[in-house]
């Protein structure tokens, strides 16, 4: 198992009255690198001149510091793996249908341009990197778009490699395969990046 340590405190700091400060203060939070999840918090020694023990208000101080971590830091892990996706998923792709024909997805900032044969559509992409078990896709369609105005299609996704990516969305639910419903209930789309 992979740890990355994700925050470290000094390695001095002066005690509540200011005239003793702590010898070796050495606090570090690591983040599993596996899933995303903290799952363990490693505090070094902590000694004194003249006591082992923090004051209380720097004991509170620290574990303020602590959950303050663990709240935003697997937001922020999130949020910056979405980031990398939508910077991934940037440029024009092709899908292939043999009965309505080839179909070019264009994205750029968050922001779908699907055109296929007769039709054309405008999305809004918003991307989840950290769901389970598939990355989710917000697929929502622009009030200015030529078709399908105001449609929200919750969809999975998943890359392979550079310049293949799988997009499935459903009509009515996320969802759970990347495969299309003989119901029309979900549509898988396989992309290959436009060359």
């Amino acid at each position: 198992m992979t740890y990355t340590k994700i925050a470290n405190l000094p390695n001095r700091v002066k005690s509540d009255d200011g005239n003793r400060p702590f010898r070796s203060i050495h606090m570090c939070l690591y983040l599993r690198t596996s899933d995303d999840r903290f799952s363990s918090i490693a505090i070094d020694s902590l000694q004194s001149d003249s006591e082992r023990s923090l004051s209380m208000p720097l004991r509170r101080h620290f574990l303020k510091t602590i959950a303050w971590s663990l709240a935003i830091a697997p937001v922020a892990v999130r949020a910056d793996e979405s980031g990398d996706d939508l910077k991934k998923l940037d440029g024009a792709w092709i899908s292939k249908d043999p009965n309505t024909g080839d179909a070019t997805w264009t994205f750029e900032k968050g922001k779908l341009k699907l055109e296929a044969p007769g039709r054309t559509y405008k999305i809004t992409v918003k991307l989840d990197a950290g769901a389970k078990p598939h990355k989710t896709m917000e697929m929502k369609v622009d009030e200015d778009s030529p078709n399908a105005k105001n449609f929200d299609g919750p969809a999975i996704y998943k890359f392979e490699g550079d310049d293949k990516v799988s997009i499935c969305f459903g009509t009515q639910a996320r969802p759970t395969e990347f495969t299309t419903k003989d119901d029309f209930s979900a549509f898988n789309f396989e992309l290959t990046r436009k060359k």
